[in-house]
C-alpha cells in the first residue's frame, strides 16, 4: 500500500527527504512557505559565495595597476552585482523544483499547520498523511542590545535581499556568516567593523586560523 508522506519545509533536508521518500514509492507532498532550497540556496551559501566571487573579481581588477595592468577607472554597479547573485540563486531554485517534479513530488506553496498526527492543513486544504516530516529549519533574530532600535539593523538574510551596499557597516558576530559578509563588503571598498563576544573571531575554528584572519 502506497504511503502518504507530507514534508514541511523545502530546504536541503526537506527536499532531500521528499526525493528519497518518492523514490522509495511514497506519495509525497512538500509544503514550503518561501522559496525552495532553504537558507543555503537563497540566503546563505550560494548568494554569499556568488558575491564573494564577484567582490574578489572587482578587488583584483581595482588593484591591477600595481602589476602593470592599466584598467582605467573601475566602477561598481551594485544593482548589477545583486542581479547576478539573484540570477544564480533563481537558477538553482528552478533546478530543485524541476528535480522534485521529475520525481513526482507534489509541491504546495503555503504555510503548513499540523492538525493531528495524520493531518496537515495548508491554504485552507487538509491533507491526510501516514507520516509527517518536519524540516522547517531556523531563522535569524535581532539580538537585544540597548539602543539598537535607534539605528537601522539588518539580519544577514535581510542584507542579501536588500540589494544595498552601505559605505559603513558594523557587523555584530564574527562567525562564518559575519566574516563572509565582512569580506564581501571590504573587497568592495566599504568600511567594516566586526564586534565579536568571544576573544577571537571564528571561535569554532583553530586559533591559528582566527589569528591569521585577524591579522
Amino acid at each position: 500500500m502506497e504511503k502518504k508522506i507530507v514534508v514541511i519545509g523545502g530546504g536541503p533536508a526537506g527536499y532531500t527527504a521528499a526525493l528519497e521518500a518518492s523514490r522509495l514509492g511514497g506519495s509525497v507532498t512538500l509544503i514550503e512557505k518561501d522559496k525552495l532550497g532553504g537558507v543555503c540556496t537563497n540566503r546563505g551559501c550560494i548568494p554569499t559565495k556568488t558575491l564573494i566571487s564577484l567582490a574578489n573579481t572587482f578587488n583584483t581588477v581595482r588593484k591591477a595597476s600595481k602589476y602593470g595592468i592599466s584598467t582605467g577607472n573601475v566602477e561598481l554597479n551594485v544593482e548589477k552585482l545583486f542581479k547576478r547573485k539573484d540570477l544564480v540563486v533563481n537558477r538553482l531554485v528552478r533546478s530543485i523544483e524541476h528535480l522534485l517534479k521529475k520525481n513526482n513530488v507534489n509541491i504546495i506553496k503555503g504555510e503548513a499547520r499540523i492538525e493531528s498526527q495524520s493531518k496537515v492543513k495548508v491554504n485552507g486544504e487538509e491533507i491526510e498523511a501516514d507520516s509527517i516530516i518536519i524540516a522547517t529549519g531556523s531563522s535569524p533574530t535581532i539580538i537585544k542590545i540597548p539602543g539598537i532600535e535607534q539605528v537601522r539593523t539588518l539580519t544577514g538574510d535581510e542584507f542579501l535581499e536588500s540589494n544595498e551596499m552601505p559605505d559603513n557597516v558594523l557587523i555584530i558576530g564574527g562567525g562564518f556568516i559575519g566574516i563572509e559578509l565582512a569580506h564581501i563588503l571590504n573587497s568592495l571598498n566599504r568600511n567594516v567593523t566586526i564586534v565579536e563576544l568571544m576573544p577571537r573571531i571564528l571561535p569554532n575554528l583553530d586559533e591559528e586560523v582566527s589569528l591569521f584572519l585577524q591579522g
